[in-house]
């Protein structure tokens, strides 16, 4: 008997935002494309808690208030380091894909957050299997 396995991460071409385990907010390749586009090199974040929305300003010019962008080699992916904005909300540690979008007339990137405090446990499934050493198969 097979059990499917279920994909953990998504691929999107729209514009979308992971926040990974170390404190990372990463961006995919559609937002990446745009950032080196248009030349963006830092990001200032601003948050609205009675939309629970996170909004990602996009900057050519370094500001003292601001986070560096850091471009992958390829141009694939491009990711801010901010464990302490996201610790202000009260994210955890978990990691969230959200879909973002862009806003030009702001020139900035809106994601609308989950509940960070709550965290969803994995599920384990445990899997026994046959092991045949030194056997033949057929």
């Amino acid at each position: 008997m097979y059990i499917l396995y279920r994909r953990r991460v998504w691929r999107t071409s729209a514009p979308a935002v992971s926040i990974c385990r170390d404190g990372e907010i990463s961006f995919n390749k559609a937002l990446t494309q745009l950032f080196l586009r248009n030349g963006y090199e830092c990001a200032l974040f601003l948050f609205d808690p009675e939309e629970k929305k996170i909004a990602v300003r996009l900057l050519k010019n370094a500001d003292i208030r601001a986070y560096r962008i850091v471009y992958h080699r390829n141009a694939c992916q491009s990711w801010v380091c901010a464990k302490s904005f996201l610790k202000t909300l009260g994210w955890q540690g978990g990691r969230h894909q959200l879909k973002a979008s862009w806003d030009p007339r702001q020139l900035q990137v809106e994601i609308a957050i989950p509940d960070l405090e709550k965290r969803a446990k994995a599920r384990v499934v445990v899997m026994q299997a046959r092991c045949r050493l030194n056997q033949k198969w057929g």
